[in-house]
């Protein structure tokens, strides 16, 4: 059996290591600020040393907690890579396609319908908090993004189209009740 610090305990530690504070962290994750301190001390506790360095203002880590921070971020992706890979080993046809939520109600799912037509046998799975770590590891077929990436393989990016999308607003005057656009 392997002798590991608990797996939940390492896995917040990645998510954690990118916050100035355990109190956003808490925040972003949905915990008490108690439970994410309790459990980084824990983990301190089982190395030996301290992770980070805690000062008025937030946290940041130590130079073992960096290490540590590279070791969890290549074994999840790894990890999380090989789950994918054996979920859709046995899935029917599927592509997933990730984006923005404006992007895909909007740009491609009013489009769906003629893809549709030439693969009715092709589920269509739409993803909308989707990146390029998801890309990268298999959880995505297509990420849609605005603008150019610096992304090493086995991401390629291919350009789908020129739109532009910018505010439109007026404002009506409310002594006048003259339009300004």
């Amino acid at each position: 059996m392997r002798k590991l610090p608990i797996l939940k305990s390492l896995h917040l530690f990645e998510a954690v290591s990118e916050f100035p504070s355990f109190s956003r962290a808490a925040e972003r994750l949905n915990m008490t600020t108690g439970a994410v301190s309790y459990q980084m001390r824990l983990l301190e506790d089982w190395f030996g040393r301290r992770l980070f360095v805690r000062h008025s203002s937030g946290v940041r880590l130590t130079s073992d907690g960096e290490q540590l921070k590279r070791s969890c971020a290549s074994a999840f992706t790894m990890l999380e890579k090989g789950c994918y890979e054996l979920r859709r080993r046995h899935a029917g046809p599927s592509v997933v396609v990730g984006g923005s939520t404006i992007f895909l109600s909007h740009g491609l799912l009013p489009r769906i319908g003629r893809f549709r037509k030439f693969y009715p046998d092709i589920d269509l799975v739409f993803e909308t908090e989707a990146d390029l770590d998801a890309l990268a590891v298999g959880a995505l077929d297509i990420l849609f993004v605005a603008g150019p990436l610096r992304r090493p393989p086995p991401v390629r990016e291919v350009h789908a189209a020129n739109e532009m999308i910018g505010p439109v607003c007026v404002r009506v005057s409310a002594i006048s009740g003259q339009q300004f656009r």
